[in-house]
């Protein structure tokens, strides 16, 4: 899968973005999407990310292309994961010193409180991305849905697919 930033893809009018906000594991969140938007996502990649000092973070990818709609669906999370963490103790250090183990990092950081992401694009999108939005915002699985203006991100660029 080819690499590219949401930035480029700005010009492109086929494309829009959504947030939401729940409380469910990733996997139960892909479940609802799929249930709600009767699609089929599938794990894509594991994307890692050379971010917060060269430290590297690792986000995972699902995905699905609508051939009905002409709709591309990718979901990714807001936050990632430290992707390897080497710990050296040394002899002043012990099991009770202070060593970070559980490290993240937020894709879109002006948007904190929003745990995953759908990124649709396509050639229909523009007419389907009120219906879609309509169907996952009326849904009981997430706390919040919002539509976002990715051009209004000053992070954008972390946003791949």
């Amino acid at each position: 899968m080819a690499k590219h930033s949401l930035q480029s893809d700005l010009d492109n009018e086929n494309f829009s973005l959504i947030g939401l906000k729940s409380n469910k594991t990733f996997q139960e969140v892909i479940y609802a999407i799929n249930s709600i938007l009767n699609i089929q996502l599938s794990f894509s990649s594991n994307t890692t990310y050379n971010l917060k000092g060269g430290k590297l973070f690792n986000f995972e990818l699902f995905d699905f292309y609508d051939d009905d709609f002409l709709i591309e669906y990718i979901v990714i999370p807001n936050v990632g994961a430290l992707f390897e963490k080497k710990i050296e103790f040394t002899e002043k250090q012990n099991l009770f010193s202070e060593i970070e183990v559980d490290e993240s990092f937020k894709l879109i950081k002006e948007l904190p409180y929003i745990d995953y992401f759908i990124i649709m694009k396509g050639e229909t999108i523009l007419h389907q991305q009120f219906i879609i939005f309509d169907l996952i915002n009326k849904s009981n699985y997430f706390t919040l849905a919002q539509r976002i203006e990715p051009d209004l991100l000053s992070s954008r660029k972390n946003l791949i697919f």
